[in-house]
Protein backbone atom coordinates (compact mmCIF):
# COMPACT_ATOMS: atom_id res chain seq x y z
CA UNK A 1 0.00 0.00 0.00
CA UNK A 2 1.41 3.36 -1.02
CA UNK A 3 1.42 6.29 1.36
CA UNK A 4 1.86 10.00 1.05
CA UNK A 5 5.37 11.40 1.15
CA UNK A 6 5.67 13.66 4.16
CA UNK A 7 8.14 14.97 6.68
CA UNK A 8 5.97 13.42 9.37
CA UNK A 9 6.30 9.70 9.96
CA UNK A 10 4.30 6.91 11.55
CA UNK A 11 0.78 7.59 12.72
CA UNK A 12 0.59 10.88 10.79
CA UNK A 13 0.44 9.12 7.43
CA UNK A 14 -2.67 9.19 5.29
CA UNK A 15 -3.90 5.74 4.21
CA UNK A 16 -6.51 4.29 1.90
CA UNK A 17 -10.07 4.70 3.18
CA UNK A 18 -9.08 7.34 5.73
CA UNK A 19 -11.79 9.91 6.21
CA UNK A 20 -11.00 13.52 5.30
CA UNK A 21 -12.71 16.76 6.13
CA UNK A 22 -11.91 19.43 3.53
CA UNK A 23 -12.19 23.13 4.41
CA UNK A 24 -12.44 25.62 1.55
CA UNK A 25 -12.21 29.36 2.29
CA UNK A 26 -12.70 32.30 -0.08
CA UNK A 27 -12.70 35.78 1.51
CA UNK A 28 -15.32 35.59 4.27
CA UNK A 29 -16.99 32.45 2.94
CA UNK A 30 -16.19 28.96 4.20
CA UNK A 31 -17.42 25.54 3.11
CA UNK A 32 -16.58 22.10 4.47
CA UNK A 33 -16.85 18.70 2.79
CA UNK A 34 -16.46 15.11 3.96
CA UNK A 35 -14.90 12.38 1.85
CA UNK A 36 -12.66 9.28 1.91
CA UNK A 37 -9.34 8.42 0.28
CA UNK A 38 -9.70 5.85 -2.50
CA UNK A 39 -6.24 6.00 -4.09
CA UNK A 40 -2.76 7.26 -3.15
CA UNK A 41 0.28 7.78 -5.37
CA UNK A 42 3.20 9.78 -4.01
CA UNK A 43 1.86 13.23 -3.06
CA UNK A 44 -1.28 12.84 -5.20
CA UNK A 45 -4.37 11.21 -3.78
CA UNK A 46 -7.88 10.64 -5.08
CA UNK A 47 -10.92 11.08 -2.86
CA UNK A 48 -14.43 9.89 -3.52
CA UNK A 49 -17.27 12.32 -4.18
CA UNK A 50 -16.87 15.06 -1.50
CA UNK A 51 -20.22 15.62 0.25
CA UNK A 52 -20.92 19.21 1.32
CA UNK A 53 -21.33 19.59 5.06
CA UNK A 54 -21.67 23.37 5.31
CA UNK A 55 -21.32 26.59 3.28
CA UNK A 56 -22.15 27.45 -0.33
CA UNK A 57 -18.74 27.31 -2.02
CA UNK A 58 -18.04 24.56 -4.56
CA UNK A 59 -14.78 22.72 -5.13
CA UNK A 60 -13.00 23.67 -8.37
CA UNK A 61 -9.69 22.83 -10.02
CA UNK A 62 -6.91 25.17 -8.86
CA UNK A 63 -8.32 25.84 -5.40
CA UNK A 64 -6.45 25.22 -2.16
CA UNK A 65 -8.14 23.37 0.69
CA UNK A 66 -7.21 22.46 4.23
CA UNK A 67 -7.43 18.69 4.74
CA UNK A 68 -8.10 17.32 8.23
CA UNK A 69 -7.75 13.64 9.14
CA UNK A 70 -7.48 11.68 12.36
CA UNK A 71 -5.08 9.01 13.60
CA UNK A 72 -5.16 7.39 17.04
CA UNK A 73 -7.59 10.02 18.32
CA UNK A 74 -5.30 12.88 17.23
CA UNK A 75 -6.22 15.34 14.44
CA UNK A 76 -3.73 16.26 11.70
CA UNK A 77 -3.94 18.86 8.97
CA UNK A 78 -2.20 19.82 5.73
CA UNK A 79 -2.93 22.00 2.72
CA UNK A 80 -3.73 20.51 -0.68
CA UNK A 81 -4.42 21.81 -4.16
CA UNK A 82 -7.35 20.55 -6.26
CA UNK A 83 -5.77 18.97 -9.36
CA UNK A 84 -8.80 17.51 -11.12
CA UNK A 85 -12.48 16.64 -10.66
CA UNK A 86 -13.92 13.75 -12.69
CA UNK A 87 -17.62 14.45 -13.28
CA UNK A 88 -18.00 11.12 -15.08
CA UNK A 89 -16.90 9.21 -11.97
CA UNK A 90 -19.10 10.72 -9.24
CA UNK A 91 -16.81 13.76 -8.96
CA UNK A 92 -13.79 11.73 -7.87
CA UNK A 93 -11.30 14.47 -6.94
CA UNK A 94 -7.51 14.37 -7.19
CA UNK A 95 -5.65 16.46 -4.60
CA UNK A 96 -1.95 17.27 -4.28
CA UNK A 97 -0.40 17.80 -0.86
CA UNK A 98 1.38 21.18 -0.84
CA UNK A 99 2.34 21.55 2.83
CA UNK A 100 3.76 19.40 5.60
CA UNK A 101 1.39 17.35 7.73
CA UNK A 102 1.10 18.84 11.21
CA UNK A 103 -0.76 17.94 14.35
CA UNK A 104 -3.46 20.45 15.17
CA UNK A 105 -5.39 21.51 18.26
CA UNK A 106 -8.58 21.83 16.24
CA UNK A 107 -11.52 19.73 17.36
CA UNK A 108 -11.51 16.29 15.83
CA UNK A 109 -14.18 15.85 13.19
CA UNK A 110 -17.48 14.25 13.96
CA UNK A 111 -17.79 10.51 13.48
CA UNK A 112 -20.98 9.07 12.03
CA UNK A 113 -22.12 5.98 13.89
CA UNK A 114 -23.12 3.65 11.08
CA UNK A 115 -23.88 0.09 11.97
CA UNK A 116 -25.93 -2.56 10.29
CA UNK A 117 -25.90 -5.76 8.34
CA UNK A 118 -25.26 -6.10 4.64
CA UNK A 119 -26.21 -9.16 2.63
CA UNK A 120 -24.85 -9.67 -0.86
CA UNK A 121 -24.31 -12.10 -3.71
CA UNK A 122 -21.03 -12.28 -5.62
CA UNK A 123 -21.86 -12.44 -9.32
CA UNK A 124 -20.46 -15.55 -10.96
CA UNK A 125 -20.31 -14.64 -14.65
CA UNK A 126 -20.17 -18.33 -15.54
CA UNK A 127 -23.45 -19.09 -13.77
CA UNK A 128 -26.85 -19.14 -15.45
CA UNK A 129 -28.85 -18.52 -12.27
CA UNK A 130 -27.80 -15.69 -9.97
CA UNK A 131 -30.56 -16.58 -7.50
CA UNK A 132 -28.74 -19.83 -6.77
CA UNK A 133 -25.60 -17.98 -5.66
CA UNK A 134 -24.80 -18.07 -1.94
CA UNK A 135 -26.05 -15.08 0.06
CA UNK A 136 -23.10 -13.69 2.02
CA UNK A 137 -23.24 -11.46 5.09
CA UNK A 138 -21.17 -8.52 6.26
CA UNK A 139 -21.16 -5.58 8.67
CA UNK A 140 -21.70 -2.09 7.27
CA UNK A 141 -18.91 0.20 8.56
CA UNK A 142 -19.24 3.31 6.43
CA UNK A 143 -21.35 4.69 3.63
CA UNK A 144 -20.90 7.64 1.30
CA UNK A 145 -22.32 8.88 -1.96
CA UNK A 146 -19.89 6.67 -3.82
CA UNK A 147 -20.05 3.33 -2.06
CA UNK A 148 -19.76 1.39 1.18
CA UNK A 149 -17.08 -0.08 3.39
CA UNK A 150 -17.97 -3.41 4.95
CA UNK A 151 -16.37 -6.20 6.95
CA UNK A 152 -17.03 -9.80 5.90
CA UNK A 153 -15.65 -13.31 6.18
CA UNK A 154 -16.70 -14.04 2.59
CA UNK A 155 -14.01 -14.58 -0.01
CA UNK A 156 -14.16 -11.43 -2.12
CA UNK A 157 -11.46 -9.89 -4.30
CA UNK A 158 -11.01 -6.59 -6.20
CA UNK A 159 -12.93 -6.64 -9.46
CA UNK A 160 -15.77 -8.83 -8.16
CA UNK A 161 -19.30 -7.58 -8.83
CA UNK A 162 -21.80 -7.69 -5.98
CA UNK A 163 -25.55 -7.31 -5.58
CA UNK A 164 -25.94 -5.51 -2.23
CA UNK A 165 -28.85 -5.34 0.20
CA UNK A 166 -28.87 -3.08 3.26
CA UNK A 167 -30.99 -0.63 5.20
CA UNK A 168 -30.21 2.90 6.32
CA UNK A 169 -31.63 4.02 9.63
CA UNK A 170 -35.19 5.35 9.25
CA UNK A 171 -35.09 4.58 5.51
CA UNK A 172 -36.47 1.81 3.40
CA UNK A 173 -34.38 -1.23 2.56
CA UNK A 174 -32.12 -0.85 -0.47
CA UNK A 175 -32.01 -4.06 -2.47
CA UNK A 176 -29.86 -5.59 -5.21
CA UNK A 177 -27.67 -2.52 -5.73
CA UNK A 178 -24.91 -3.38 -8.22
CA UNK A 179 -21.39 -2.54 -7.09
CA UNK A 180 -17.79 -3.46 -7.87
CA UNK A 181 -15.14 -4.30 -5.27
CA UNK A 182 -12.36 -1.66 -5.37
CA UNK A 183 -10.40 -2.66 -2.26
CA UNK A 184 -10.08 -5.90 -0.29
CA UNK A 185 -7.77 -5.84 2.74
CA UNK A 186 -7.39 -9.20 4.47
CA UNK A 187 -7.30 -9.27 8.27
CA UNK A 188 -6.88 -12.18 10.69
CA UNK A 189 -10.42 -13.55 10.49
CA UNK A 190 -12.17 -11.34 7.98
CA UNK A 191 -11.63 -8.68 5.30
CA UNK A 192 -12.38 -4.99 4.83
CA UNK A 193 -14.14 -4.54 1.50
CA UNK A 194 -14.58 -1.22 -0.27
CA UNK A 195 -17.38 -1.33 -2.84
CA UNK A 196 -18.14 1.34 -5.45
CA UNK A 197 -21.77 1.72 -6.53
CA UNK A 198 -22.28 1.58 -10.30
CA UNK A 199 -24.66 3.63 -12.44
CA UNK A 200 -26.30 2.37 -15.59
CA UNK A 201 -24.00 4.66 -17.60
CA UNK A 202 -20.89 3.21 -15.94
CA UNK A 203 -21.96 -0.28 -16.93
CA UNK A 204 -21.65 0.88 -20.54
CA UNK A 205 -17.95 1.68 -20.12
CA UNK A 206 -15.34 -0.74 -21.51
CA UNK A 207 -14.23 -1.94 -18.07
CA UNK A 208 -17.79 -2.97 -17.10
CA UNK A 209 -19.52 -3.73 -20.40
CA UNK A 210 -18.90 -7.47 -20.02
CA UNK A 211 -21.18 -7.66 -16.97
CA UNK A 212 -24.02 -5.43 -18.24
CA UNK A 213 -25.78 -8.17 -20.20
CA UNK A 214 -25.39 -10.67 -17.40
CA UNK A 215 -27.26 -8.71 -14.72
CA UNK A 216 -30.60 -10.12 -13.58
CA UNK A 217 -33.76 -8.10 -14.17
CA UNK A 218 -34.08 -7.28 -10.46
CA UNK A 219 -30.66 -5.55 -10.22
CA UNK A 220 -30.77 -1.89 -9.17
CA UNK A 221 -28.45 0.81 -10.52
CA UNK A 222 -26.88 3.64 -8.56
CA UNK A 223 -28.68 6.41 -10.43
CA UNK A 224 -29.85 9.90 -9.50
CA UNK A 225 -32.66 8.94 -7.12
CA UNK A 226 -30.54 6.51 -5.07
CA UNK A 227 -27.59 8.92 -5.05
CA UNK A 228 -29.73 11.73 -3.68
CA UNK A 229 -31.15 9.33 -1.10
CA UNK A 230 -27.72 8.36 0.25
CA UNK A 231 -26.20 11.87 0.02
CA UNK A 232 -29.13 13.23 2.03
CA UNK A 233 -28.70 10.46 4.61
CA UNK A 234 -24.99 11.18 5.04
CA UNK A 235 -25.65 14.91 5.28
CA UNK A 236 -28.42 14.47 7.86
CA UNK A 237 -26.20 12.26 10.00
CA UNK A 238 -23.39 14.82 9.97
CA UNK A 239 -25.75 17.69 10.85
CA UNK A 240 -27.33 15.68 13.68
CA UNK A 241 -23.91 14.80 15.07
CA UNK A 242 -22.71 18.40 14.96
CA UNK A 243 -25.76 19.58 16.92
CA UNK A 244 -24.45 17.49 19.82
CA UNK A 245 -21.10 19.33 19.94
CA UNK A 246 -20.57 21.27 23.18
CA UNK A 247 -20.20 25.08 23.01
CA UNK A 248 -16.64 26.15 22.30
CA UNK A 249 -15.79 23.05 20.27
CA UNK A 250 -16.75 24.40 16.85
CA UNK A 251 -14.26 24.50 14.00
Amino acid sequence: MKKLKSDVKGKDKLNLWDRLELKLQDSDQVATFITRVENIEDDLFTVENPVRLSGQLSLRVGQTVEALFEKLESPFVFKAGVVSIDAKRENATVLKQISKTEQTQRRKFVRIDIQGQVTFRVLDLASNDIEQETVEKGALLNISAGGILLCTTAKVKPGDYLLLNFRLRYHERLENIIGVVKRAENQTKDSLIGVEFLTKEQLGLPEHIHVAGFLPSFASYFDDELERHIVQYVYNQEVAARKKIRPGEEL
